[in-house]
């Protein structure tokens, strides 16, 4: 299984391995594109061999033009019948040319818009079936940011890169037949001229990879910095503190950097180029001196001097874009490498799409047995054996400081990450051997970190149950129960208003506002677990109140969960759950908690004589 935590950067040495994988991932980008679309696949390919005709058949012409304008000449009859047969024939085979370079254009244009789509969706997909360990992973982003890119340009490059290829092949080989005909020593002055080329490529194809991948971490830093500038959320506290220039004199000084780089890098590529076409244009002047004397003598006639130009201009064209051609698809190939490597990313959490449906209702309810965890890519334990049950019917509270686990609780029940040691049963089962899918629907999670969507006051509702989405009334009762009603309905459009700032005619909420939306998004779904996390922070204290009064009631045949620092809200719990160094330290009511004049009561005194 290819994980994410730990990776390092891949080399992009010439190694034969490196080569075999370069190449072997445009073979895997070729099937891509042909699945894609066998039709226009197909299409580009014949367009691309009938095009790559095209430049030997004009060296030819030209030069029979040449000699038959030269047996005329020499005839003295003025007979134009055969040039001008040539001259329309090269004409024919320009416009031919045009034509097939054009709907070579609008068949890759439609091929790429299709293909991109896809990789773009395919990286969606993948990314919709990993578990959330992946998205709290720094490396993973990297990996991410790498695949959307090459998503965006790789594959379709090496598509067309590989089109081309197969194109200057043909052409060099049609093209070598023709000189082949004035002197065979001729083709392997090409070659000697243009093979330094390849080497040249490699040898910057590697630099070029090496900076792109190795940049990732500040890419996205800029990306980061772009989206906190031009953020809604962020704006005013952007400007209090006078952060925005902070950022982007950290973006123009990495900026800078790349560029500086970026330069390095062009002068050095365009300087060894530089002398490649120096010794590809004395050659070739070489070459052309000698084919002219051949035709002063007699030995060769004066198409030949024609054909030449043509055909000698256009092989080395023709070579230097075919090594070219090869070297960026082996370039492109160390890039979507990363496009590849992504989509073998497997889930951590086994969905057991095979496993049994959660009994409805539960018996027994939700139970942890000494289950121990620590964070992938970390070393600190968050949980060293914790063990507690909630039994049907009941609310359960915890309480501890930040960091204690309290929300690692929650992502182990919704199975987001697997606990390392330990057991968490439902219904005296181990809860892995329930399907994922259903386990969560059975669940109700309002998250402190709450999404935010940029869509109707609805659809941002209706997101807690998407088979309920456009039940209208079930959404009005779910936003009653959160308090969310009296806000909705204050809106221009009801429950029809564009919330959020990104769109067109977007009404904004405060953060107590979008607190309640996300609170009725938790109470649309009818599931048996119901888990608040911090989900009144930013309300008052008498909407609070009016939220957990309701929740009481919506709570009353289920299990539920609540986390909060309010001991208020904390009081209201069948139980609380005091945790502390990865352990449930203190378990009981809050009377009982109190009376026993421990952490709990402790912290519950420090916050009541605050409103003394």
């Amino acid at each position: 299984m290819n994980s994410p935590f730990h990776w390092r950067h891949r080399q992009a040495e010439f190694t034969v391995a490196n080569v075999s994988d370069a190449f072997g991932n445009a073979v895997r980008v070729f099937r891509l594109v042909w699945s894609t679309s066998p039709f226009l696949t197909g299409l580009m390919l014949v367009l691309t061999v009938v095009s790559a005709a095209t430049p030997a058949a004009t060296a030819w012409v030209l030069g029979a033009i040449l000699t038959a304008t030269d047996d005329a000449l020499r005839a003295g009859t003025g007979e134009f019948s055969r040039v001008g047969a040539l001259i329309a024939l090269q004409a024919g085979i320009v416009v031919v040319a045009f034509g097939l370079r054009a709907g070579r254009g609008a068949v890759s244009s439609i091929l790429g818009d299709l293909f991109t789509n896809r990789t773009n969706l395919m990286i969606l997909e993948k990314s919709e079936t990993l578990d959330i360990s992946y998205f709290e992973n720094a490396v993973f982003y990297d990996r991410l940011e790498n695949a959307q890119r090459e998503a965006r340009e790789g594959p379709m490059q090496i598509v067309a890169e590989s089109f081309a290829v197969a194109q200057n092949a043909i052409t060099l080989l049609t093209l070598i037949a023709v000189l082949y005909t004035i002197a065979w020593w001729i083709v392997l002055v090409v070659i000697v001229t243009t093979l330094p080329a390849l080497l040249v490529e490699v040898k910057f194809s590697r630099e070029r990879f090496r900076l792109q991948t190795w940049r990732s971490p500040e890419v996205r830093r800029l990306g980061y910095f772009r989206w906190l500038i031009t953020n809604d959320d962020y704006i005013k506290e952007l400007r209090i503190f006078d952060l925005g220039r902070h950022l982007i004199d950290i973006y123009r000084a990495t900026f800078d950097k790349f560029f500086r780089e970026n330069r390095s890098l062009t002068l050095r590529s365009t300087r060894a180029t530089a002398a490649l076409q120096f010794l590809g244009a004395a050659a070739s002047g070489g070459v052309f001196a000698y084919v002219a004397y051949q035709v002063v003598l007699g030995t060769l006639r004066i198409g030949a001097l024609g054909t030449y130009y043509i055909a000698y201009q256009q092989t080395v064209e023709a070579t230097n874009q075919l090594l070219q051609g090869i070297t960026r698809i082996y370039e492109r190939g160390l890039f979507v490498n990363n496009f590849f490597e992504f989509l073998e990313f497997e889930p951590l959490v086994d969905p057991g799409v095979e496993g049994k449906k959660v009994p409805r209702p539960l018996a027994q309810g939700i139970e942890f047995r000494d289950v121990h965890f620590t964070y992938p890519g970390t070393e600190t334990p968050v949980l060293e054996g914790v063990s507690f049950k909630i039994e049907p019917g009941q609310t359960v509270a915890v309480v501890g400081a930040n960091g204690a686990g309290k929300t690692t609780l929650v992502k182990l029940i919704s199975r987001f990450y697997e606990r390392n040691a330990g057991d968490i049963l439902i219904d005296g089962a181990d809860i892995r051997e329930y399907d994922v899918y259903d386990l969560r629907t059975q669940i109700g999670v309002i998250f402190q970190d709450y999404g935010r969507y940029q869509e109707t006051a609805s659809i941002n509702v209706g997101y807690g149950s998407l088979p309920d989405i456009a039940d209208k009334e079930r959404i009005e009762r779910a936003a009653d129960l959160s308090g969310a009603h009296d806000v909705i309905a204050d809106l221009p459009d009801g429950y029809e208003t564009q919330l959020g700032r990104w769109f067109r005619d977007g009404v904004n909420l405060s953060i107590g506002q979008w607190q309640k939306i996300a609170l009725a998004r938790g109470f649309m779904r009818d599931a048996q677990l119901l888990i608040l996390d911090e989900p009144t922070s930013s309300l008052d204290v008498q909407s609070e109140h009016e939220v957990f009064e309701r929740f009481r009631e919506l709570t009353k045949d289920k299990m539920a969960i609540l986390i909060s620092h309010r001991f208020t809200t904390v009081r209201m719990a069948d139980r609380i759950l005091v945790i502390d160094g990865g352990l449930i330290i203190e378990d009981g009511t809050h009377e009982e908690l109190v009376a026993r004049a421990g952490v709990y009561a402790g912290l519950f005194e420090m916050q009541a004589a605050a409103y003394r």
